[in-house]
């Protein structure tokens, strides 16, 4: 499989907005729902979650990771056993916000079978609002095939180019000052008359943050 890394200089990274663009992030007492008390395959809002508990050192680094996202941030989580695989699916939701307005998001996470070494809990973040996908706990390599597919519609798309070909869906490392990766993918799908913006089996290595990068160095068209 090709392996591409580039220097973060060489791409104009992008964080996609959604229609409403001035959401208020996560706060520490948003919700009452606890993380670790949020089901199986149950889609739950940033903003219905008790975030004070997650600043136990279990939850540091999700809590640290996820801070900055908007609360309308959609968080799914499943086990996936290490023997046999399996997915993370988030069914298409549809997320109103407080003027209205609407996106609609959906999302597959697949494991192979010995992906992971043991049975874990994964837990994957979808924010509309800048269209990063965050996922917990740290991975640093996965032993086998891991892959997502992630469709968003109802995003503001007037930063990208208007062909797909121009943008990348990338590795994000917590570390600024590290690469970002571009990560092999069967194809994105770009489209502004629907504010439709999406990845589909996207090879992932890794767990941490995922998001858009144009590859001209600038988001225009």
């Amino acid at each position: 499989m090709k392996r591409v890394l580039l220097l973060t200089a060489l791409f104009g990274l992008f964080l996609v907005g959604c229609q409403d663009s001035n959401l208020d992030p996560v706060s520490p007492t948003t919700g009452n729902i606890s993380i670790s008390s949020v089901p199986d395959n149950t889609p739950v809002t940033l903003d219905k979650l008790d975030f004070s508990s997650m600043q136990l050192s279990k939850w540091n680094t999700l809590y640290n990771r996820i801070y900055d996202l908007s609360i309308y941030s959609v968080l799914i989580k499943n086990k996936i056993w290490g023997s046999s695989g399996g997915t993370v699916s988030l069914n298409p939701i549809t997320i109103v916000r407080e003027n209205g307005k609407t996106a609609d998001v959906s999302a597959t996470l697949t494991f192979d079978k010995n992906a992971i070494s043991s049975d874990t809990d994964v837990y994957m973040i979808i924010d509309p609002d800048n269209g990063s996908v965050t996922f917990y706990p740290d991975i640093s390599q996965f032993n086998n095939n891991v892959k997502l597919d992630v469709s968003i519609v109802g995003a503001d798309l007037s930063d990208l180019p208007n062909d797909p070909s121009q943008i990348n869906f990338v590795y994000v490392p917590d570390d600024s000052n590290a690469d970002i990766q571009v990560i092999n993918n069967d194809g994105i799908f770009l489209d502004g008359n629907t504010g439709l913006l999406g990845v589909t089996g996207a090879h992932l290595k890794h767990f941490s943050r995922y998001a858009w990068a144009t590859k001209n160095g600038d988001g225009g068209n």
